[in-house]
């Protein structure tokens, strides 16, 4: 199977369990460097359109490295809107049809299997307190930016049912479930973080995307 992909990297991976749990798998072609995917990944998951200006992005790791290829990792990314672009972005911060599951790329689990109805909602900033999973969250950003919005969808693994073996024993059937930061368990830490915050006075979008690994 691997040989008739000779032209292709390809870097795979299976879940051996939820206790092991997510793989970054990474196929980038000649033309789409690391760099490009990861910008594509924030623009998708923020729903911008390339006219919006990137002015930032920063990628731990930047390459794959590795059998695991790029575990772990962490996108940060700043983009800068015109007064106009803005406006618009404001208007549908609010829309149910917008802020929906969106899979991820080259991941596993792609996405949700199921999402909470408040999973995507932005909120009026500042942060309230986050569960201690969370706190990093805090220092991504300038922490003094008091106005504005902010966004954390989180990614968790949930178990479900325990399913019977044929020669003895059972086993548990795992899904993925979206929910928002104030909804996470104190317990449980998330498979994938998407954080972002929106600042009016600038007209910036801080977004940050992380990984387990």
């Amino acid at each position: 199977m691997i040989s008739k992909r000779r032209n292709n990297r390809i870097i795979f991976s299976a879940l051996i369990s939820p206790a092991l749990i997510s793989l970054l798998v990474i196929a980038p072609s000649c033309v789409e460097n690391f760099r490009q995917l990861d910008e594509k990944q924030v623009r998708r998951q923020f729903h911008l359109p390339q006219e919006v200006r990137l002015d930032t992005l920063v990628s731990r790791p930047e390459t794959s490295s590795g059998w695991f290829g790029r575990e772990g990792l962490r996108i940060r990314a700043v983009f800068q809107f015109t007064g106009r672009q803005f406006d618009q972005y404001v208007e549908q911060l609010g829309d149910g049809n917008v802020w929906r599951p969106i899979s991820f790329l080259h991941y596993v689990p792609p996405g949700a299997d199921s999402s909470t109805a408040s999973s995507h909602d932005w909120r009026p900033l500042p942060l309230p307190e986050l569960p201690p999973q969370l706190a990093h969250l805090r220092g991504v950003f300038d922490s003094t930016i008091r106005d504005g919005w902010w966004y954390c969808n989180l990614v968790l693994y949930i178990r479900g049912d325990s399913i019977p073996h044929a020669g003895g024993g059972y086993h548990f059937q795992w899904h993925t479930r979206g929910v928002h930061a104030t909804e996470v368990p104190s317990h449980q830490s998330p498979i994938i973080i998407t954080f972002a915050i929106l600042d009016p006075r600038t007209r910036r979008l801080y977004a940050w995307i992380g990984f387990s690994g």
